[in-house]
């Protein structure tokens, strides 16, 4: 048995996830070489607010008019963060999940006080000219008392993270309530007066962000998120819960500024702030509201439509083929490396790359060197993190070849090499006769029985000793010889 692994070749890092965006300049995203990582987009949005908003819209009327009036006011409470960002799951199993803000896409925007307007519509024709226009209507008080304003930073403002906390300043319109005028010359005259206005400066930082219900409190922290079914895996996508964790506080204020003005006639030339002096009216602070945003995890799913390949018997030097096929089952696409197959088993192609949804086969082959029985099971490498290495059990078997061919065949009446047929006997190239009773004359006229294993006579005059005996019972190499064919011309002759 031989069991193979290894990594997957540096060619499938150069192509996978080439068509990866650009994002931001940071260390916790994946690298584009990267076969084993996710970079999901995910936007988070806050609100808070201190009441309902109210309000009240009378629309133009009267409706179709040439002539209509509009007027409208509202009281809004109403504070937005929006913050997006990048979500980094990188594996093998367990997924490790990072959250990394992008650069300059958090938005804070206030929309707080009362509002009042009147508008006037003209839509007049009178005969080739006409009138479409929309005038607003003073009305003597003031028509914009709210605090608005938008204000970017960069996410995800977490504890340490530079620009924390963002903070954005919305004021309200000036209100002139105090004024006085000294004439200078005839037409010209210098004054002063006070205004005032309303300040609100409202503060964001996020406290922590939640990953899958554990607490975050920087981006360079990991959450490890397994798969809700341990039996049934990752599978083909990951849902990830996130949700931001942060506050919000507010300082509202009465800012007065008096002022030094010029007037020409009735016209106000010049107008020159001298300071400011803020009265601090209140603060207050609250959480902002985030929903919980499930981030999905596209991933890869391998499904190998079996793993058990039985080779038909294959002559050495031969080759034998059977075809596998792969699926990709997931949403993310899916990498094979299969030369970790170890000989005499191989894969035609190297690395296997499957888009999602999609198949591709790869014919396994069977090469044998040597006869016998080959088997492996080989550790097939995956970027799927339920199946990260997958075991395909390969068997295959060599058949050994025939005995050789010793010269003889008594049931086919051959002769040996070189031997000659004749009724008395067979006469061997050495000039050993086999004599139809099976014993064996030996060209010094010594006789050898196969029956009792005694070699008498001949030009020694000696006797070999029979089966039994403690002598040395050893033959020399062409008697050997002369009594395998002696038996089987025995045999021969008998049939």
């Amino acid at each position: 048995m031989v069991c193979s692994s290894s990594r997957l070749p540096v060619a499938a890092l150069v192509l996978a996830f080439l068509t990866l965006g650009a994002g931001p300049a940071s260390a916790q995203l994946c690298a584009s070489d990267d076969i084993r990582c996710q970079n999901v987009p995910v936007t988070w949005r806050g609100e808070a607010r201190l009441f309902d908003d109210v309000g009240f819209d009378t629309g133009f009327i009267p409706r179709n008019s040439p002539v209509s009036i509009r007027a409208g006011f509202g009281l809004l409470s109403r504070t937005t963060l929006d913050m997006r960002g990048m979500l980094r799951a990188g594996w093998p199993s367990p997924l490790t999940v990072h959250l990394t803000g992008d650069e300059g896409m958090g938005q804070l925007n206030i929309d707080f006080g009362l509002v009042f307007e009147v508008q006037l519509k003209l839509d007049i024709d009178i005969g080739i000219a006409s009138i479409n226009r929309t005038f607003d209507v003073p009305v003597g008080l003031p028509t914009n008392l709210a605090f608005r304003g938008t204000r970017t930073f960069t996410p995800l403002l977490l504890p340490g993270q530079a620009g924390r906390p963002i903070t954005l300043t919305t004021t309200t319109s000036r209100i002139r309530v105090a004024n006085f005028s000294v004439p200078v010359v005839a037409g010209l005259s210098v004054g002063g007066g006070l205004d005032i206005r309303g300040r609100m400066d409202t503060t964001y930082q996020t406290d922590n962000m939640l990953v899958d219900g554990v607490t975050v409190l920087a981006e360079s922290q990991g959450t490890l998120v397994g798969p809700v079914s341990a039996t049934a895996g990752f599978g083909a996508f990951q849902n990830i819960p996130t949700r931001p964790v942060g506050t919000f506080e507010y300082a509202v204020s009465v800012e007065l500024i008096p002022v030094i003005t010029v007037e020409f006639f009735t016209f106000e030339i010049a107008s020159i702030d001298i300071s400011s002096f803020a009265l601090q009216a209140f603060e207050s602070d609250g959480p902002a509201v985030f929903a919980t945003v499930p981030v999905h995890v596209p991933l890869p799913d391998v499904r190998f439509i079996s793993t058990a390949y039985n080779f038909p018997e294959t002559e050495v030097g031969g080759s034998s083929t059977l075809r596998a096929t792969v699926r990709n089952v997931g949403e993310a696409t899916l990498y094979v490396d299969m030369t970790t197959l170890p000989e005499p088993f191989a894969a035609a192609t190297d690395l296997l790359v499957i888009e999602p949804g999609s198949f591709q086969r790869v014919d396994l082959t069977f090469s044998p060197a040597v006869p016998g029985a080959a088997m492996a099971l080989a550790m097939v490498e995956t970027n799927d993190p339920d199946a990260p290495m997958v075991t395909l059990d390969l068997r295959g078997t060599a058949p050994f070849p025939p005995m050789p061919d010793m010269g003889m065949d008594s049931d086919s009446g051959v002769t040996p090499d070189g031997a000659v047929a004749a009724d008395n006997g067979m006469t061997l190239p050495d000039g050993a006769v086999v004599l139809p009773d099976g014993a064996i004359l030996l060209p010094d006229g010594a006789v050898f029985v196969p029956g009792d294993g005694s070699l008498m006579g001949g030009a020694c005059g000696c006797r070999v000793p029979a089966a039994g005996s403690r002598e040395d019972q050893s033959l020399p190499l062409s008697l050997t010889l002369a009594l395998v064919v002696g038996v089987a011309w025995r045999r021969r002759r008998r049939s």
